[in-house]
């Protein structure tokens, strides 16, 4: 189980916000399995961890690849 005593906890307008992303795509990547975030007891509440962003916005990211 996630501790949560200690940890912010962002909503998903909040994530969506620092990824750049309309809310609605957070919660389709929650429900294709792409997103992680925590559940609130009766399940209609998202909260997302710092760690889970930064995790969703390294994906975000394109690829770099060396000059040749």
């Amino acid at each position: 189980m996630h501790d949560m005593s200690n940890e912010t906890l962002y909503t998903v307008t909040e994530a969506a916000n620092a990824l750049g992303v309309h809310p609605d795509t957070l919660r389709r990547w929650h429900r294709a399995g792409i997103a992680h975030p925590l559940v609130l007891p009766g399940g209609n509440h998202r909260r997302f961890t710092r760690e889970e962003i930064e995790r969703l916005a390294a994906l975000m990211r394109p690829e770099t690849t060396e000059a040749e």
